[in-house]
């Protein structure tokens, strides 16, 4: 597992790298309004994807006939129908889209974007059933390359097209390389097919965690679209460059921890051998990893936001570090997320987000009654714990543990959220601020704690051990 993990998350992180500097190139080569036009091309895409993905690539690996070929090929059907779909109402939509997000001059380009999901939907899935096999080669280098093509294409489509058409064109490039690396490293033949009872139960495994997508979307881009459609391009450029960098992590750890223990916990969960064992290390690991990526935010984040893209988009370092909290929150959700999927419990992370939702029509009430950017990102930190807390008692309720083995790590965690938000108050970008004294107190407390909540974790582990036994 140790090497698989590092492979996948080296990859994964490369891969959103690739992302984080295409967007760091298109803010350098592009003014702050351009660039806010552009992103919104990036979070129309990121809904048509959330929104609307029936999950055929984790049934491929959850359920236990995945590798039958006619359960693969009826998802292929699925994708294709879905991206002809998809890419009818985006041209049909596009006018209203450009209007909404102030920027009617962008209306040819949304309309060219249609063309994403027609693509996509072509796409092969083996990548992800031969993850079965613990094969994850094709799985980290279809998004490693193709991202890869679209970063470098960046500079020669941004003197071809000097504005926000630079964006789509790299978005068209990068999911056309998706496909054809996809079909080029299968190791089954493509097919096509539509079973009927097959197609029930893609529906019914997909149904709910199509709905949690576009929780997921309005999640992760609630925000931005209420800053798009109140504040107007400008605002939303300087705030998606600041979200950015808190999202671009938050992506390769998500994806890293459910990768590589979806396949255990599902085999764990057909064989109902050692789920607990399994459980408890994904929470652990998303907990960690979360409060990890928001301390190493609070240190050095300033000081990184400044040097990648340059002082024009100052205007966000005030929400960087608070960003980077609600992001480190949204990180500790993978491992109860990855526990519900691999059980066959796809509506409980829908549940954890609709807690998390109802956050964002109270931060557009705040914005309509005179707030600002900050008021959203506040909210959006409350919205964050309460989704936290309901995604852990989901998993005590389906595996069983009691609450006090989560109490020292929610302690731990509450602790460090509370130095973070003494943290945001400096804005400072220069190298030394990384080395104040705040910033040093919180590494101490976080590198310590660590140590102290392992052995925390461990005396409550035993009292579990003896609770069972005393139960057998």
């Amino acid at each position: 597992m140790i090497r698989n993990s590092a492979f996948i998350f080296g990859g994964n992180m490369v891969s959103s790298l690739f992302l984080l500097a295409r967007n760091v190139f298109l803010a350098r080569l592009l003014t702050v309004e351009n660039y806010g036009i552009a992103m919104t091309f990036a979070i129309v895409v990121a809904a048509m994807e959330l929104a609307t993905n029936m999950a055929s690539d984790r049934m491929l690996i959850q359920a236990k006939d995945g590798d039958d070929a006619k359960l693969q090929d009826t998802m292929h059907g699925f994708e294709i129908i879905r991206g002809a779909v998809l890419a009818f109402l985006l041209f049909l939509c596009a006018a209203p889209l450009a209007k909404f997000f102030q920027a009617p001059q962008a209306v040819n380009a949304f309309q060219v974007l249609a063309l994403v999901p027609m693509l996509r939907g072509f796409r092969h899935l083996d990548m992800f059933r031969v993850q079965r096999k613990k094969d994850f080669k094709s799985f980290v280098l279809v998004p490693l390359i193709s991202q890869g093509g679209a970063m470098l294409a960046i500079f020669p489509l941004a003197m071809i097209f000097p504005d926000y058409r630079a964006m789509v064109a790299s978005i068209m490039l990068q999911h056309g390389l998706f496909v054809l690396l996809s079909h080029y490293l299968a190791q089954r033949r493509y097919g096509l097919g539509l079973d009927i009872a097959t197609a029930r139960r893609v529906m019914a495994f997909g149904l709910p965690l199509m709905t949690n997508g576009l929780l997921m979307f309005m999640i992760l881009n609630g925000d931005r679209l209420i800053i798009a459609n109140q504040f107007g391009p400008i605002e939303l450029g300087w705030f998606s460059a600041a979200f950015t960098i808190a999202l671009t992590p938050t992506l390769i750890v998500g994806k890293t921890i459910q990768t590589v223990f979806l396949p255990t916990l599902s085999r764990r969960f057909q064989q109902q051998r050692g789920l607990e064992l399994g459980a408890i290390a994904a929470v652990q690991a998303g907990i960690a990893a979360g409060v990890g990526f928001a301390v190493i935010l609070a240190t050095i984040g300033p000081f990184l936001f400044r040097a990648l893209f340059g002082a024009a988009f100052d205007q966000a370092l005030p929400l960087l570090v608070l960003l980077g909290l609600m992001q480190g929150l949204r990180i500790a959700k993978a491992g109860p997320v990855t526990i519900s999927i691999a059980t066959a419990h796809t509506s409980d992370p829908l549940y954890a987000n609709l807690v998390r939702i109802s956050a964002i029509p109270v931060g557009l009430i705040i914005v309509l009654m005179g707030g600002s950017a900050t008021h959203l990102v506040i909210v959006a930190i409350l919205g964050e714990i309460a989704s936290l807390i309901m995604s852990l008692s989901l998993v005590n309720k389906r595996i069983g543990l009691a609450w006090r083995t989560w109490i020292p790590l929610l302690a731990f965690t509450s602790v460090i959220g509370g130095m973070i938000v003494l943290t945001a108050r400096s804005v400072d970008p220069s190298f030394g601020s990384i080395f104040e004294t705040e910033r040093m107190v919180l590494l101490v407390i976080f590198g310590t704690g660590f140590f102290l909540i392992g052995e925390l974790w461990g005396m409550a582990m035993k009292k579990v051990a003896v609770r069972d036994d005393a139960v057998q």
